[in-house]
């Protein structure tokens, strides 16, 4: 998974870093390091699993109806 991408796509859906963090139960500095690049290789399952749901959610069902 490519972490940074995933994270830049939710971003650019409109929700903030700090709105992101809560959706996928995590802190804003997790959300912030995925977003540069700093942090991915060894993400936590549960956060992983919920950035690709939402991702999922807002970004593939998006491009669907397109």
């Amino acid at each position: 998974m490519n972490w940074k991408n995933i994270t830049r796509d939710l971003l650019n859906t409109g929700l903030t870093q700090s709105e992101l963090a809560a959706r996928a139960n995590c802190a804003q500095s997790t959300i912030s390091e995925l977003a540069s690049g700093k942090k991915g290789k060894r993400l936590d399952f549960v956060i992983g699993y919920k950035l690709v749901e939402l991702h999922r959610e807002l970004v593939h069902d998006r491009q669907i109806n397109y």
